[in-house]
């Protein structure tokens, strides 16, 4: 009986220690929740979502079944620790920015933390359009635009891009068009614009950014919707024309609005049939511009002159120009350079241009015809094909080719003896002639033959050192500020020095047109009035010609002058661009 007892007793004693404990076991679970910053929520705006967790955890949350129907874009962690009365009461909180993936009613799913977990969330995903008026959806608009309508294979089309803000935005930017579809080229065209506009009686600042696309292929052309991210809201403005140092526009401090474009589909059309265009070059625009060194028609013989020619199209890349060549009639010799190509881009598209150079030598006097060039091109604005064409042109060549000697042979005694003539017996043709005179007639064709070889590499180096008096690129390793270059040029003049004046030119051209440099004094003579560039005409005669003239007595520093302080304005602009880290848009 006695032991029966003591085993009911036993008994009581674990149950009651049991019901003492459990209160206790509470103690150690942590209490969670969860909370959301606002509900619906827009599709293209991002929202937060909050875990406090009370207590004790015994493992880091996994939050990897948020990623099914949402975007974690930022994520942080705070703890918090407060003892009232003795009791120490801990509390942590993860805080995360979000976005939806799609549109429809979701459930954030509980999310567990060890053994513990959190309790499940519904949520409602509303589109942009769908969003109340005056929110964010109002205040930034995301527009596209293409010109022209109709697209032929390798025309360029201008592929617009605005962005419209109507309230204060940090850390924006915007993605680059993605073609698919056919293969194509893309050049953004210049910087980004930035002006005012009114929509519906709303204020908006416009960032409008420009490309230029050349499809290589006919067929459907596709270009991906455009991808916007930026800060809305979360801190004050800064004062105009300030800005922002490392802590400003955190993801934290505000709302993530993200807005996508609509995708752009057209159709490229095949080269139209019977354009008799070869090859082919579709262009707004197309010219042909001829210059020589010297003043033509009129040529010497032996004088080396030097024929610029430069194709430029509005609308094509400078990789799409095709070769042209620049014949020359008989009596000519021609030494042709190396093409330069260099596309500009501006906001209204690309031009391409194309220059060669080749020095052409005439070897007799008389009267001769420079044959023509014609280029075909379509005209992408009028629908139709037209020619560009340098016409023919006369020269006159004066003077006369140097004549070449022979030496006549040594004699034995030092003094030069004439040739003697003698008449050669008649010999049987299978037998071979012997003696001095049959020497002579086997070594003359082999001394001709050398003399000629000679005497064209002492032509051919005496032309290439002459053309090696000017640098190819003299901009490039002068100074970039025009007024400097302008106090180079009047220097060079007073030394009379034509290489460092030829230099000083390009280089006071390179800085005042940095968009399109001029690349000789021939171009840069047209560009300017025509005293101005008769005078520089007689620096590059004197250089690249026999003519000597007293080019330095020309006052070219000062004729500049005026040019030197209208040039374009430097990059002080206090409006930042779009896409640096940590950039606003007001």
């Amino acid at each position: 009986m006695n032991t029966q007892s003591s085993n009911i007793n036993i008994v009581r004693y674990l149950v009651m220690a049991i019901c003492l404990l459990l209160p206790q076991a509470d103690l150690f679970a942590a209490d969670i929740q969860v909370r959301i910053s606002h509900n619906p929520v827009a599709l293209s705006d991002s929202f937060q979502l909050v875990f406090d967790a009370v207590g004790s955890l015994d493992d880091e949350p996994d939050f990897l079944p948020l990623e099914q129907d949402f975007e974690i874009l930022n994520r942080s962690q705070s703890q918090n620790i407060q003892m009232i009365n003795g009791n120490v009461k801990r509390q942590t909180s993860w805080t995360l920015m979000l976005m939806a993936r799609a549109t429809g009613s979701f459930t954030i799913p509980a999310i567990k933390f060890g053994t513990d977990q959190s309790k499940p969330l519904p949520i409602k995903v509303l589109d942009a359009a769908s969003s109340q008026p005056g929110g964010a959806s109002n205040n930034l608009l995301l527009e596209v635009e293409t010109t022209p309508a109709q697209l032929l294979v390798q025309q360029e089309m201008i592929y617009t891009v605005r962005l419209l803000v109507g309230v204060r935005l940090g850390n924006a930017s915007l993605s680059e068009p993605r073609v698919t579809g056919t293969d194509a080229v893309v050049e953004k065209l210049g910087e980004d614009a930035r002006y005012t506009t009114n929509r519906n009686g709303k204020r908006y600042t416009v960032i409008e950014r420009r490309y230029a696309i050349f499809p290589q292929q006919s067929g459907k052309l596709t270009i991906d919707p455009i991808l916007f991210e930026g800060v809305v809201g979360g801190r004050s403005r800064p004062p105009l024309g300030m800005l922002d140092d490392g802590f400003f526009g955190r993801r934290q401090n505000g709302t993530i609005k993200r807005l996508r474009s609509k995708p752009v589909q057209l159709v490229v059309d095949p080269v139209p049939k019977d354009t008799k265009v070869q090859p082919w070059l579709p262009a707004r625009n197309l010219r042909l511009v001829d210059s020589w060194s010297a003043d033509i028609p009129k040529l010497e013989v032996g004088e080396p002159t030097t024929r610029t020619m430069m194709l430029m199209a509005d609308g094509l890349l400078a990789t799409q120009l095709p070769e042209f060549a620049m014949p020359v009639p008989t009596g000519f010799k021609q030494y042709p350079d190396k093409p330069e190509l260099k596309s500009n881009t501006d906001g209204s598209g690309v031009t391409g241009t194309r220059q060669a150079k080749s020095a052409i030598v005439p070897t007799k006097a008389g009267t001769f015809t420079i044959p023509g060039i014609k280029i075909p091109w379509w005209n992408t604005e009028m629908q139709r094909r037209e020619v560009v064409e340098i016409p023919p042109r006369q020269v006159t060549v004066t003077g006369t080719a140097p004549t070449r000697t022979t030496p006549a042979p040594i004699a034995n005694d030092g003094h030069t003896a004439e040739p003697e003539v003698q008449k050669q017996p008649t010999r049987p043709q299978n037998k071979v002639a012997d003696g001095p005179g049959s020497y002579m007639r086997t070594l003359y064709p082999w001394l001709s033959l050398f003399f000629a070889l000679g005497w064209l590499a002492t032509a051919l180096a005496w032309w290439r050192g002459r053309h090696r008096r000017v640098p190819q690129h003299p901009a490039e390793a002068l100074t970039k500020n025009p007024e400097q270059a302008v106090n180079q040029i009047r220097l060079a003049y007073r030394k009379q020095e034509a290489v460092a004046a030829h230099d000083a030119l390009l280089a006071w051209a390179a800085a005042t047109w940095p968009q399109s440099p001029p690349t000789s004094l021939v171009d840069l003579a047209a560009r300017l009035d025509a005293e101005t560039g008769a005078w520089i005409g007689d620096l590059d005669r004197s250089l690249y010609g026999k003519t000597e003239s007293n080019w330095y007595e020309a006052p070219v520093a000062d004729a500049l002058l005026p040019n030197t302080k209208q040039t374009t304005k430097g990059d002080d602009d206090p409006l930042t661009a779009l896409n640096p880290p940590h950039s606003d848009i007001v």
